[in-house]
């Protein structure tokens, strides 16, 4: 269980970095990174508020993924697509067939 926990933390603390980031340089994805800038702070305080497993958080996740891969940035839309697959495992079990849609 610990080494959840510590991944969790560590997915969390990339996100801080990522926020700080697109702060200082928000031209670099133009209007997107202004609304994956608001969708992070929105997956923050959820994850400050009610810990990292909200059921909102998988559209969350899956959001910033998909605007992150229309931005040709596919290395970091896949962490946000790996943790989306975590919690929806966490809610589903790892073999519901819904799986297949985020697997995909």
């Amino acid at each position: 269980m610990n080494s959840i926990n510590i991944y969790q933390d560590s997915f969390y603390q990339k996100i801080n970095e990522l926020i700080t980031f697109l702060c200082y340089q928000p031209d670099i994805l133009g209007y997107e990174g202004f609304k994956i800038l608001s969708l992070l702070n929105r997956m923050k305080s959820l994850k400050e508020n009610s810990g990292p497993n909200h059921p909102s958080m998988p559209n969350l996740l899956n959001h910033i993924g998909n605007i992150l891969d229309e931005s040709n940035l596919l290395q970091f839309s896949l962490l946000f697509f790996l943790e989306q697959l975590r919690i929806e495992r966490y809610y589903l079990g790892s073999y519901h067939p819904d799986l297949d849609i985020t697997l995909c």
